[in-house]
């Protein structure tokens, strides 16, 4: 199907061909993993701003962006370091943190990068 959201939705496995050539084959959630967080929602019990300039300092950190007024995306540019460094920056900066999800690509994010 070329709805690849509906796919997402209902399919368990999935494969993926570019020009004939078969470039995946498997589980929806192991190519979604190969797609990686690149980005994470964070929740806050507190004002947001301070959190996004402290972040905004951050090599690793792409853009924060605010969802609401307690709630940031953030994307990284190393997922690796991100999961490292983002819950002990969070923690210095002494606003309360509700919760932190990595934002997951999509099957259709993850089509374009392997057709390209």
């Amino acid at each position: 199907s070329h709805i690849l959201g509906d796919v997402q939705a209902v399919c368990d496995r999935v494969a993926i061909l570019d020009n004939g050539q078969l470039l995946f084959e498997g589980e929806v959630s192991d190519l979604l993993e190969r797609g990686g967080a690149g980005a994470y929602v964070v929740r806050l019990r507190g004002d947001g701003a301070a959190v996004a300039e402290r972040l905004r300092t951050e090599t690793w950190v792409g853009t924060v962006d605010p969802v609401a007024e307690t709630v940031l995306r953030i994307s990284v540019s190393s997922t690796a370091e991100a999961e490292a460094r983002l819950v002990v920056v969070l923690a210095e900066t002494g606003v309360p943190v509700v919760g932190v999800e990595p934002e997951l690509a999509t099957l259709e994010d993850v089509f374009l990068e392997l057709t390209r």
